[in-house]
């Protein structure tokens, strides 16, 4: 991009007759969300020229009068959503002293200047949009994103309950439009009325007709008391009455930690039930939709996380027969090649592995990620490289390069700098170094979205680069590779 010293992110005013754009923001403040709604718009603002602090400040634009008022220092919380209902500020928000970084939002009510907490909130909020005197919000809620509303009391009630997603909406005359996945297919757009959900899109249809898609078998499996939710997608055409014909397997972790599996379309993990593989995927300790205790996993990424998904493993293969222990291989992006370089380095049962824009050192993603003085240092309890090294390198998956055996390739975009080329390259030295079959696969160009918003022709090329791998050391097949 060439010099970013002081480039931010700003609210502007733009007037369609004049043509004038007038800056609403403070200087040097990023502006990191906002909402124009009945006259008003609140935004939040992080100003800094130094250290960045994760919470922001809370600010409204009111048209009526033109001016900009500041409701909330920065520092205090940070804030997922603010409307002004019933002439009283409200907003959603954490103050992070229980759970830091990831902690969900609360509501809360501004009186004389203090913010009064009006209602826990136990999960996530994607958007937010107040109408009628109620703020609806759409929340990662068990496997599913569910739109939900508080009344003025901070009473939630559910307004969806289908299985599935709710990934973005408007409310008009007393109409919900939304635009969601439902009954494993893709997102379509949706209008709920009168409790009633009607669908005016069927790109399923239109996009799947001739595609055999594999349906996603969702169930629940107890490790150490603790109930967890696992997912497996069979290979297309399997057969379980056919008791002699074997299947390669590939365990697939998400990115986060606080993300989250569902029964929900995903197109790469159909690409390889295509090809003949068992698909198999869990939400383990430190993910979304089960309230902030269970999202919390600070300082304990490495541990129980890979219990449970070594767990899980093992109830897939007992529950499914057909599955080959012997072929199973274990993928994963961001947090999920974190985990899948830490895998690596602590069991063998694995045998080929595909790490993608992971991170493998505490000590040195700290100064190479753009996130590493907030992320890092939250998800290590407040230590850093000064205050605990040996702590943090023993808890790093690059600390254990020594122990792999698995053959893996690392796949990385040169533009990430959330999880930087650094991190994954180190691990590929490292287990390169020591004799282990390895690949690097770099994109030019990309950066952390490659998976999902990357250019089309690098995305293709990501999958057949992966496909080409397990292949190889799960098939026997020969590839490029």
């Amino acid at each position: 991009m060439g010099i970013v010293n002081k480039v931010r992110d700003r609210l502007y005013r733009y007037d369609l007759k004049t043509g004038e754009a007038r800056v609403l923001s403070p200087e040097y403040g990023q502006v990191e969300a906002f909402w124009a709604e009945n006259g008003t718009v609140f935004f939040t603002c992080n100003i800094y020229t130094g250290k960045k602090l994760p919470q922001n400040g809370l600010y409204e634009y009111v048209e009526e009068t033109d001016t900009v008022i500041r409701h909330l220092d920065q520092g205090m919380f940070s804030i997922s959503y603010a409307c002004r209902r019933n002439g009283r500020v409200e907003f959603l928000g954490s103050d992070m002293k229980r759970f830091g970084y990831n902690e969900n939002p609360d509501l809360y009510v501004l009186e004389d200047g203090a913010p009064r907490l009006l209602a826990r909130y136990d999960y996530s909020v994607k958007e937010g949009m107040c109408r009628d005197g109620r703020i609806y919000v759409n929340s990662t809620v068990g496997t599913d994103v569910m739109l939900q509303c508080f009344d003025m009391d901070g009473n939630v009630t559910a307004v969806t309950d289908r299985a599935g997603t709710v990934e973005s909406f408007d409310i008009c005359g007393g109409r919900i439009l939304f635009t969601g996945m439902r009954d494993q297919g893709l997102s379509e757009v949706y209008s709920l009325e009168n409790g009633k959900e009607t669908c005016f899109t069927d790109f399923t249809a239109r996009c799947l007709k001739e595609k055999e898609v594999s349906p996603i078998r969702h169930f629940t499996f107890t490790h150490e008391g603790l109930e967890l939710d696992g997912f497996v997608i069979p290979p297309v055409g399997f057969d379980p009455s056919d008791t002699e014909k074997t299947y390669p397997g590939i365990l697939t972790i998400h990115g986060g930690p606080k993300a989250i599996y569902g029964a929900t379309y995903s197109h790469e993990f159909q690409v390889y039930a295509s090809r003949g593989y068992f698909v198999f995927f869990m939400n383990p300790t430190g993910s979304d939709g089960r309230g902030n205790a269970f999202a919390d996993i600070v300082a304990k990424q490495g541990s129980i996380d890979y219990e449970q998904l070594m767990a899980f493993t093992d109830e897939v293969l007992r529950q499914y027969p057909a599955l080959d222990g012997d072929r199973l291989g274990v993928m994963g992006i961001s947090y999920g090649g974190f985990m899948t370089n830490w895998i690596i380095g602590h069991t063998d049962r694995f045998a080929a592995a595909v790490s993608q824009r992971s991170f493998s050192n505490w000590l040195s993603d700290f100064g190479c990620s753009e996130i590493g003085f907030s992320f890092d240092v939250n998800e290590n309890g407040g230590k850093t490289p000064w205050t605990a090294p040996k702590e943090l390198w023993e808890r790093s998956p690059v600390a254990y390069a020594d122990r792999v055996k698995t053959p893996t390739m690392f796949i990385h975009s040169l533009k990430d700098y959330n999880c930087p080329l650094s991190e994954g390259m180190q691990m590929f030295a490292a287990i390169k170094y020591h004799g282990v079959p390895s690949k690097a696969v770099l994109f030019e160009g990309e950066n952390h979205e490659l998976s999902r918003s990357g250019k089309p022709l690098h995305r293709m090329r990501r999958l057949k680069e992966m496909n080409d791998w397990f292949d190889l050391y799960l098939k026997g097949e020969k590839s490029e590779c």
